[in-house]
């Protein structure tokens, strides 16, 4: 007898690119953070060398001492714009829209095995990557510039979470697992904390 073809599935209407969502996700961010885009360096931000008066004459050495990546990022910021403080600010934003894509992707990872259907998975990614991005406590991670070393530490670990989960324990091989150390590395560079 003849074997029915399967018929394929349609389409999911919650299968969105992650480039697409990624966009959704800064203009979001930018609309929530924006107020606090053109705030000036306070109170920690005055004491980092892009705050001091004489951060033009500093070495790289300087900027990179501790915390290298998050020196690294300042460092590249002050080469950019001295000063002023947008494009700072600006930079915590992308990171943050960054972070809450890497919250959905995970997110939608680890329900894989649980959710009924891809569908529910996808949409309850949604809802907690949409928490994160706008939920009020990340304001000051967000808006204060100093701040920053949260936002980049975030970054790298929940990179390397989503690198984890992404795989199969059967399916970590040498170069995954040596990703996912070198990301939690650049963690540990970016803020302490990410050691834990």
């Amino acid at each position: 007898r003849a074997v029915k073809p399967k018929k394929s599935a349609a389409p999911s209407p919650w299968r969105l690119p992650l480039p697409l969502l990624g966009l959704g996700a800064l203009v979001a961010a930018f609309v929530a953070y924006g107020p606090a885009l053109d705030g000036p360096f306070l109170l920690d931000d005055l004491y980092l060398p892009f705050g001091r008066p004489e951060a033009a004459r500093y070495s790289s050495i300087v900027w990179l001492a501790q915390r290298p990546l998050l020196g690294l990022t300042f460092w590249a910021n002050y080469l950019v714009s001295g000063t002023e403080t947008f494009p700072y600010h600006a930079v915590n934003v992308l990171l943050h829209a960054a972070v809450s894509v890497l919250v959905f992707a995970m997110t939608r990872l680890a329900l894989r095995q649980f959710a009924p259907s891809e569908n529910r998975a996808n949409v309850l990614a949604a809802v907690a990557a949409g928490v994160f991005l706008l939920h009020p406590i990340h304001t000051e991670a967000v808006a204060y510039i100093a701040s920053r070393s949260d936002l980049l530490s975030t970054f790298f670990c929940y990179a390397a979470l989503t690198l984890f989960l992404a795989w199969p324990s059967a399916g970590l091989g040498f170069a995954t697992i040596a990703a996912i150390l070198v990301l939690f590395g650049c963690g540990v560079l970016s803020k302490e904390q990410a050691a834990a």
